[in-house]
């Protein structure tokens, strides 16, 4: 579990938002991407790209693990944009299940890869360089 949340800070300090205990799409996808889970959908020929997650599967998998609005709709529509801790837990859950959807194997070996994955993850872009946060090609993706 000290991995997860080493992980988690880790990424949630790239950034720009003033919530640093938080993940934003961008960071939870850039954490994803570089953990190797993710696929661009245009590479339908790449051997690779079987199990690996569309931006729109990755979407999914933000969006689900986000917590229920205020019934009278008062709530922070802002929380809806970033992740905390347990949702980030509830979304590595969600990949794996997306991950793995056609294959037998049981959810303990879905979720382990899931996690072995997510630990190797390294931010291509230094947290202390200035200027840079190593988003560009994750904004473009998910936002396209």
């Amino acid at each position: 579990m000290e991995m997860l949340r080493s992980r988690f800070r880790e990424y949630a300090s790239i950034s720009d938002t003033p919530f640093c205990e938080e993940l934003t799409l961008l960071t939870f996808g850039k954490l994803i991407d570089e953990s190797g889970l993710l696929r661009e959908e245009s590479s339908s020929e790449d051997p690779d790209r079987v199990g690996k997650l569309t931006f729109r599967e990755l979407r999914q998998a933000f969006a689900g693990s986000q917590g229920e609005a205020s019934e009278d709709g008062s709530g922070d529509n802002d929380h809806m944009l970033r992740m905390d801790f347990p949702e980030y837990i509830e979304a590595l859950l969600r990949i794996s299940v997306l991950r793995f959807e056609s294959k037998q194997l049981t959810l303990i070996t879905k979720v382990k890869f899931i996690l072995d994955a997510v630990s190797t993850a390294i931010p291509r872009v230094p947290v202390s360089r200035p200027g840079s946060r190593g988003l560009t090609k994750i904004t473009h993706l998910l936002l396209t």
